[in-house]
């Protein structure tokens, strides 16, 4: 009795193997044909199935058509990411580079040999989509480079940051990778001409002065702008130009009154001539290379602006002195003093 239960029980448990088997292999014969439906694999499964007929089981079976499925799913995934890339002309070179990929037989030793799935290929295609996507995304940056010459005006090929790109593109055996350098490098630096903006505009400020303009084409132009800290130290420059434009102003002003002033001219234009030719230093607090770089004498500007202030306290002192000189017994000593001060 016990036997025949356990021989009962045997049996049972084969049935509902054999319906779970033929269960499943229906379930997988449904995904093998979902898997059929892309033309470019349709070859590889009839392919594999023939040469695997003599020894084929349920289990055989079903693993090769889940894996037929994941894969021809896994075409359809990436043919989505894929197909809007195939519009953007710049990035065709690429894919047809991946398409000889795909053409190539695979190796012996690919795993995926048997089922005609490239994976490198398909990897290739993916990578190439997303350079085709980040070129559209990192479009407007380029057009905003464009847009700032003074970026790469007469030196935008002597930048060591797009030189090292160049160099690591032609390193590179990837298609286009000399496109993805240039386009990585003309996005930063259209970040770095967004950010330039607002100072630029300071500096143009500073133009409506005829002599404050070539300091200006110097800053924006010849300063060597390489990385962050240039880039900034360039900006300071830019913004304290409209700084500098207005103390010309108020050092012309100031040195015409010491010019027109008989007092002070002669001592005035003494001391401007034996100081303008003489080497830059620390005035003001301002270092001789920030000087320099702005075209801006701070102590030429600080003479005549201590020339003009020296003029306006001779027009307040002046009544007074005339008042000295009315009483005869003071105005020799007032008139000896003026006469020395004059020399």
């Amino acid at each position: 009795m016990t036997s025949e239960l356990a021989e009962f029980f045997a049996t049972l448990l084969r049935i509902a193997k054999f319906i779970l088997d033929v269960t499943l292999t229906l379930i997988c014969s449904a995904l093998l044909l979902l898997a059929s439906v892309l033309p470019w694999r349709l070859p590889f499964i009839v392919l594999e199935l023939v040469e695997t007929c003599s020894s084929l089981t349920f289990q055989k079976f079903q693993k090769q058509a889940a894996r037929q499925f994941l894969f021809s799913l896994g075409d359809v995934v990436i043919f989505a990411l894929v197909l809007a890339s195939l519009f953007w002309p710049p990035r065709w070179p690429g894919l047809l580079h991946t398409l000889k990929l795909a053409a190539k037989p695979p190796r012996d030793e690919d795993d995926d040999s048997h089922s005609g799935y490239n994976l490198e290929t398909r990897f290739e295609w993916i990578m190439n989509a997303f350079e085709s996507y980040a070129d559209i995304l990192l479009f407007p940056l380029v057009l905003v480079l464009l847009l700032a010459p003074w970026r790469w005006l007469l030196r935008g090929l002597k930048l060591q940051n797009f030189q090292k790109s160049m160099e690591r593109a032609k390193r590179s055996d990837r298609p286009c990778a000399r496109m993805s350098a240039f386009r990585n490098w003309a996005a930063w630096e259209g970040i770095n001409a967004i950010m330039d903006l607002p100072f630029v505009v300071l500096g143009l400020a500073s133009a409506v002065i005829p002599t404050r303009i070539k300091a200006f084409i110097s800053v924006l132009l010849r300063i060597d702008l390489e990385d962050d800290l240039e880039d900034c130290e360039a900006r300071v420059y830019l913004a304290m130009l409209p700084i500098l434009s207005i103390c010309d102003m108020l050092a012309a002003a100031l040195a015409f009154l010491a010019i027109v002033n008989p007092l002070r001219c002669g001592a005035f234009l003494r001391l401007m001539s034996a100081k303008w030719n003489d080497k830059l230093e620390t005035t003001c607090n301002l270092s001789p290379d920030f000087q320099k770089v702005v075209l801006w004498n701070a102590r030429l500007r600080s003479i005549a602006i201590r020339s003009g202030l020296a003029s306006l306290l001779d027009l307040l002192l002046l009544p007074l002195g005339l008042m000295v000189c009315i009483t005869l017994y003071r105005a020799t000593a007032a008139c000896g003093g003026g006469w020395i001060a004059v020399r």
